[in-house]
């Protein structure tokens, strides 16, 4: 059995590890960890191969005492009562000085930091003389290693680890204590009120469906209200037939439960077993005529232990390119993020253009829009982000259907038409998260499932000819682009 407490010669050898720029695995309060210099880009770098995270998400930093870890949050302005009050155990996100480096804050503005009072921990950082990189030791999609047994089989015997026994909690201690607010700033952010994120959605929901249905002028939304088994439930509307959409759905939902299902925790281990809320908005058009784009809209919000974020995007998928088209989506976008932050747009639309890239068929989904994810921090002034730009749908959407609703098609775009829905079929049910999340969750299938068109087609090694608008879609619109 491993000894409770490190010994020293192991805390001497572990630090010499670590300033040599290597790797090392560690005990926490109740998983392995991994850790290094967070100075080291290269050793970072290694850890996040290791564990196959995509580096926009940044590591959070672990220290036995706050002296040790002061360097790289900024204390001004700060609740000093707070942080006493949830230091030792639970993680917050602070704002980040600007020595912290890029690749440790990843796309966040902020830098999440947790005071330890494991003993090989606190050791280590003693020692070392500040604070480690900690991140749970698991491959992408695996749960995190609680013995040497599963640590070894996931990252072999090459790697140093520090022998002392593992804390006693079955939970990742930096979500083990309950909390209702980080630090942000000079603020102390307060857990978005769900009861007021819930009727904004709702009312979404019906201003969405009232305008869609005048623009249709045929068809009416059918209403189901369903109830999830595990907790929570939603109001799914769907259109069909009419003189606009072929099909379409707009939903809410929300959600809650004791543990998150594996698409949740696979980005982020350190949730696994953790209670946790989900509400959002979500919807897919698919239209009659091939000129008109599919549409996607999503926004959302999670609450999952003490931790909080905002996600969200919107994006299109034509079935025929028009340019004029994809700079107006693009515009309505950027002008809306514009007005809380100009670095969101580029931010936000190459992730979506990585997002909704149709990996086994080299090409994107679409044209893009925006994506968010994991987006945290001033929940007043993100929260206000979120609402502008859930409203700015119908003002991207429905002046392009107006341009092409009319235009005349034949049997050759309708075929097209269905080989792209087709695609749009493989993204939904081999990549999106969404769709894997509700399914796991206990959701209702039908809701879930509702984006799916009607009909779609798949063809041999289908080759649009030289040339021809089927070509030129992949060629000019399927590769990222800047459009506003």
């Amino acid at each position: 059995m491993l000894p409770r407490h490190p010994r020293r010669q192991d805390i001497r050898r572990g630090v010499a590890h670590i300033r040599r720029g290597g790797v090392i695995a560690y005990p926490t309060e109740g998983v392995w960890g991994l850790g290094c210099d967070p100075r080291r880009r290269r050793a970072l770098n290694r850890i996040l191969a290791m564990k196959g995270r995509p580096r926009h998400k940044g590591v959070l930093l672990v220290a036995g005492r706050a002296a040790e870890i002061r360097r790289y949050w900024s204390a001004q302005g700060t609740d000093q009562a707070l942080l006493a009050r949830f230091w030792p155990g639970t993680t917050l996100v602070l704002p980040a000085t600007p020595q912290v480096p890029f690749w440790i804050r990843g796309r966040h503005a902020g830098i999440a930091v947790r005071i330890s009072s494991h003993p090989a921990i606190v050791a280590l950082s003693r020692v070392f003389g500040g604070a480690m990189v900690s991140t749970s030791a698991n491959p992408a999609g695996k749960q995190p290693a609680r013995d040497l047994r599963t640590l070894y089989r996931y990252f072999g015997r090459s790697l140093w680890v520090l022998p002392t026994r593992l804390g006693g909690n079955t939970t990742p201690a930096a979500l083990s204590m309950p909390a209702a607010v980080v630090s942000y700033g000079s603020k102390i952010m307060q857990r978005p009120s769900l009861d007021e994120m819930e009727n904004f959605l709702r009312g979404l929901q019906d201003r969405i469906c009232n305008a869609l249905e005048a623009a249709d002028g045929v068809a009416k939304f059918r209403e189901d209200l369903w109830e999830r088994p595990g907790g929570g439930g939603g109001r799914t509307r769907v259109i069909a037939d009419g003189a606009l959409l072929e099909k379409g759905g707009v939903n809410f939902s929300k959600v809650h439960g004791d543990q998150l299902p594996p698409s949740a925790t696979a980005h982020r281990p350190e949730l696994a077993g953790q209670t946790f809320t989900a509400l959002g908005i979500s919807l897919v058009l698919h239209s009659c005529n091939p000129y008109v784009p599919i549409v996607h809209m999503n926004y959302r919000f999670f609450s999952a232990g003490p931790v909080w974020w905002f996600g969200g995007g919107a994006d299109l998928t034509p079935i025929y390119g028009f340019e004029e088209d994809a700079r107006h989506f693009h515009g309505i976008l950027k002008t809306a993020c514009d007005r809380h932050d100009p670095g969101f747009y580029p931010r936000f639309k190459a992730w979506c253009d990585d997002y909704f890239t149709i990996r086994h068929r080299q090409e994107m989904r679409g044209i893009g829009g925006i994506f968010f994810d994991d987006l945290h921090g001033d929940a007043s002034l993100l929260r206000a982000f979120w609402e502008d730009m859930a409203n700015s749908f119908l003002d991207s959407y429905l002046p392009i259907v107006a341009r092409r609703r009319d235009l005349a098609y034949g049997e050759r775009e309708r075929q097209f038409q269905l080989l792209r829905r087709g695609r749009y079929v493989e993204f939904n049910l081999v990549y999106d998260r969404g769709t894997l999340f509700g399914l796991q969750s206990g959701g209702r299938a039908e809701s879930i499932l509702m984006s799916l068109p009607p009909l779609a087609a798949w063809a041999y090694d289908w080759q649009g000819e030289a040339g021809s608008p089927e070509a030129r879609l992949k060629e000019d619109f399927l590769t990222p682009r800047d459009w506003a």
